[in-house]
């Protein structure tokens, strides 16, 4: 049986560092830790604050200027991190597509 003892202590021993691996290596101790003793994941394995994109709408239009850029391909093929931002501006992507 799990406990919160034993659970910190697979977590030190194997050193566990994110909660998708205790998923994945340890699912009963995951599945423990996430039902009975949901205070002791965020204290073993906080979850990660991503990190906000540097893209911008004008970084962007900056690299489809300079590089010379003609499609949503070409710009999602080359500069595949400018293109999670304009998923959400698909205005940025009319512009790539249209630059000629």
């Amino acid at each position: 049986e799990w406990t919160e003892d034993t659970i910190r202590a697979l977590v030190d021993e194997h050193g566990v560092t994110s909660r998708k691996q205790l998923q994945r290596e340890h699912s009963g101790a995951y599945y423990a830790a996430r039902t009975r003793y949901p205070d002791l994941l965020d204290e073993l394995l906080p979850v990660k604050a991503r990190t906000p994109s540097n893209w911008t709408e004008e970084t962007i239009r900056a690299l489809v200027d300079e590089q010379g850029i003609t499609s949503r391909t070409q710009l999602q093929r080359e500069s595949l991190g400018a293109n999670v931002r304009p998923r959400m501006r698909q205005d940025v992507h009319d512009q790539a597509a249209s630059v000629t």
